[in-house]
């Protein structure tokens, strides 16, 4: 389905709506994800269950959707399919309530830079003061949706990726409990 008002007041008794995002979280992504709670608030829908695949993508969207979802007035319930990666981490962070699937993972990263074609001193020091003030937004968001064990986040600080299992996460905060997306309502993709 394509979210719109019209087609979510077909679906207004169940009160849920399931969607799923699936690839890369960029603009096109944060923006549906938005418009589609805007059309369900309007619409009285009262909760979202969202199933996420997404290896990643641009911070800007994966801070943007995580406060968003976390003070619009509609319940997100996200759900980890699979993996959720980087960005989009910080997007699933957002939600109310987070389940992952007993085999879904969770990646971890600092910021990394896009390709460039000029390097020269002020142009790469301007590139670490940018990657210093996305991993500054990464890291405030991990720590206020949880509770990384210090090896954890040396392995953050490091450079390294972190891998989390579904149980690991769900020790430390990330996710909150074990299950399936098993949507029982209408459905639309992003």
């Amino acid at each position: 389905h394509t979210l719109t008002s019209r087609s979510m007041t077909q679906h207004l008794a169940t009160k849920d709506i399931w969607v799923t995002c699936v690839g890369e979280l960029d603009v096109k992504i944060a923006r549906s994800f938005s418009q589609l709670l805007v059309n369900a608030a309007s619409d009285h829908v009262t909760r979202i269950h969202a199933l996420i695949q997404s290896p990643g993508g641009t911070i800007n969207e994966g801070i943007f959707l995580c406060y968003f979802f976390k003070s619009f007035p509609v319940e997100v319930v996200a759900y980890n399919g699979g993996h959720i990666g980087s960005a989009s981490l910080s997007a699933y962070l957002g939600a109310r309530k987070r389940v992952v699937s007993p085999h879904g993972t969770f990646l971890i990263h600092r910021a990394k830079p896009a390709p460039v074609n000029t390097w020269s001193l002020p142009h790469i020091q301007t590139i670490v003061d940018g990657l210093q003030v996305e991993d500054a937004r990464t890291e405030a968001v991990l720590r206020s949706s949880s509770s990384l064990t210090q090896t954890q986040w040396n392995v953050f600080f490091s450079g390294c990726d972190l891998t989390l299992d579904a149980t690991t996460a769900i020790e430390v905060g990330i996710a909150h409990s074990l299950g399936s997306f098993a949507p029982a309502g209408p459905m639309y993709s992003l």
